[in-house]
């Protein structure tokens, strides 16, 4: 057996796993790179071998996991792609719009692309084992990352192997996907599965932890009332899918108590109002919290103030009435690294505003636009007090805040509380998915407790 990683080893992107077994093997997610990873990388090449790939599994629905899936099918894959029920309605919804910015503006090519993408897709539900060949077959759990996030349990059913299973020799490897934090709203927390012979952990918080979910909200509400006291503009990047929804639930929360005025609250991405209403759809997946809410009559993503953005008239519009009237007002624009999307327009106009606070709510890479204003605030502002953008030189003159509790991934402690609840104890870990440093400490971490634990390179590894 072999492991080779192709992605998430220098950073939190570009996530693609293959697990080898014989002649035969399948991915485990297929994901563009973003920031430094990009520019160290081909961003969108698919340079491994592909002959024998018999079936890709997708984790979740984010572009650092499915970015490349149309690029595998360029370079001659015509396998299966096995997701989770809810993963299956939003994978095409994340790729039309990923098509649109980095492929082609070709409606008929962008449509035949999605059509043969669909006609792939294996809607498999949690906790059922599904046969992918003769060699290999998976099995879908919560992962309380995103809707239908999961991690996946691949058993090897031949050769040999270190567990015995109903009389027949079976090696287990598990790949944690982007695992949640607990109490996330709208998803069940991720529960640990039996045992592994391998796993294959995310690591991006593997150096800190996060406030719940009580201090988090209260942190978020101290720094809106501040903002919105100066008639200020709070603009929260926010990754459509995910995060957009998650940060919707507890604004909601917030006006319905009273704790903040009825106040403009703009939704400014067209592709995460796609996304709520899919979450809408599919709340049959959601927690049980939430489903309660739901039978009550309050619905989530509905509450007074809130706004949907939907074309870029509107966009401009909107933008034009806050740099004449000021706020106070709340801004949810993706993307959620700063990367691109409608958030650039605001920053542009608003980064330079000394009544204006900019909220990070999740991970900012090393090398996106995100990153670098965060850099300017954690460096105590010794770093020069600008970013480009677009060519051109912005100030950074608004509040820069980070709230990691609303962060999607697992902090520090979760991770070690989810890999302590393996009844049988991998054997050896490899880590993936984070910074250099997120992945010493965290691989310290796991050595104290006794675990073997290989910090992922770029490579092969034989088992």
């Amino acid at each position: 057996m072999s492991l080779q990683f192709h992605g998430a080893t220098e950073g939190v992107t570009g996530t693609c796993h293959q697990i080898s077994f014989e002649n035969e093997s399948i991915l485990i997610d297929c994901g563009i790179f973003q920031g430094k990873e990009a520019r160290d990388h081909s961003e969108l090449k698919i340079d491994f071998a592909i002959s024998n790939v018999k079936g890709l599994v997708l984790t979740h629905a984010h572009i650092d996991h499915v970015g490349r899936l149309p690029y595998l099918l360029g370079a001659g894959y015509t396998g299966p792609i096995y997701t989770s029920i809810p993963t299956a309605y939003l994978v095409p919804e994340q790729l039309i719009d990923a098509l649109k910015i980095g492929f082609t503006r070709n409606t008929i090519m962008i449509q035949t692309v999605i059509k043969i993408i669909k006609e792939r897709i294996v809607p498999c539900k949690y906790d059922q084992w599904i046969t992918v060949s003769d060699t290999f077959r998976i099995k879908f759990h919560p992962a309380g990352h995103i809707l239908g996030s999961a991690f996946i349990e691949v058993d090897i059913l031949s050769g040999q192997g270190y567990c015995i299973t109903n009389g027949m020799k079976r090696r287990r490897v598990v790949f944690s996907g982007d695992l949640g934090a607990p109490y996330t709203p709208i998803l069940s927390s991720p529960r640990s599965p039996y045992r592994a012979d391998i796993l294959v952990l995310e690591s991006t918080y593997g150096n800190r932890t996060h406030k719940r979910r009580e201090g988090r909200r209260t942190v978020l509400l101290k720094i809106l009332k501040k903002s919105l006291s100066d008639n200020g503009i709070v603009i929260i990047p926010a990754f459509a899918v995910g995060r957009t929804q998650e940060l919707l639930y507890e604004l909601n929360e917030i006006v319905e108590s009273g704790k903040l005025p009825t106040i403009p609250v703009i939704v400014d991405s067209p592709l995460a109002n796609r996304f709520v209403k899919l979450y809408s759809d599919l709340n049959s997946f959601w927690d049980k919290e939430s489903k309660r809410r739901l039978r009550r009559g309050d619905d989530p993503f509905l509450f007074p103030g809130i706004m949907s953005i939907v074309n870029h008239r509107e966009h401009t519009k909107v933008i034009r009435r806050l740099r004449k009237e000021g706020g106070p007002a709340i801004v949810i624009a993706g993307s959620g690294m700063c990367t691109g999307g409608r958030v650039i327009n605001y920053l542009k106009n608003f980064l330079s505003d000394r009544r204006s606070d900019i909220i990070f709510i999740g991970y900012q890479s090393s090398g996106t636009l995100g990153g670098e204003i965060l850099n300017y605030r954690d460096t105590n502002k010794k770093s020069p007090g600008y970013v480009m953008i677009d060519g051109k030189q912005v100030r950074i003159q608004a509040g820069v805040h980070e709230i990691s509790g609303y962060s999607a991934h697992a902090g520090q402690n979760d991770l070690i509380r989810w890999v302590k609840g393996f009844r049988q104890k991998p054997k050896k870990i490899f880590l993936v998915h984070g910074e250099p440093l997120a992945k010493r400490v965290l691989k310290k971490k796991l050595n104290a407790i006794g675990l073997e634990v290989v910090i992922a390179k770029r490579k092969e590894y034989s088992m």
